[in-house]
């Protein structure tokens, strides 16, 4: 009881003891937790395929001219492109992800074009096209690519330490 005593007075008085640092350091950092590194990356691809499913503009049931065609087109790669870096930016926020070791410019070119090319997927798909395998194929490459560039700018090498044996 004298002990306990004892350390609240120290804890008090500003001194900490070896273990009382031990423990303000470590609430000091971050989880490294793989699970909330990559939360950011999969919340905004995953609102990215969900506004792209929602506001897919095809099939129509009335003819379209070729100029406000390309305006619904471009309109709708821009808004899920825009609404899924939202989310990223937003969840990487609010987790607290953001560590200055990770460059935003390494990976954003990589995540807006995996969901610029979610788009495409999903409107050859509503349509039953063949040409949505060519386009999942495209967005499968920008998918490898940014999670291979994700993984590298996270250190996630240095998570999983080789076993010394």
């Amino acid at each position: 009881m004298r002990e306990e005593c004892a350390n609240v007075q120290t804890a008090a008085a500003g001194q900490l003891n070896e273990p009382g640092r031990h423990l303000f350091a470590v609430y000091g950092q971050h989880d490294q937790s793989p699970v909330l590194t990559w939360l950011p990356i999969l919340l905004g691809l995953f609102a990215s395929a969900l506004v792209a499913l929602g506001s897919c503009p095809v099939p129509r049931s009335q003819t379209v001219s070729p100029g406000r065609a390309l305006f619904l087109a471009v309109a709708y790669v821009v808004v899920t492109v825009g609404i899924s870096v939202c989310v990223l930016a937003t969840s990487g926020i609010v987790l607290g992800r953001r560590r200055p070791e990770i460059s935003v410019w390494q990976v954003l070119p990589l995540f807006c074009s995996v969901a610029a090319w979610i788009t495409p997927v999903v409107a050859f798909y509503r349509r039953d096209s063949l040409w949505a395998v060519s386009a999942a194929s495209v967005l499968s490459v920008f998918g490898y690519r940014l999670i291979y560039r994700y993984h590298l700018a996270i250190g996630a090498g240095e998570m999983f330490p080789a076993s010394a044996e």
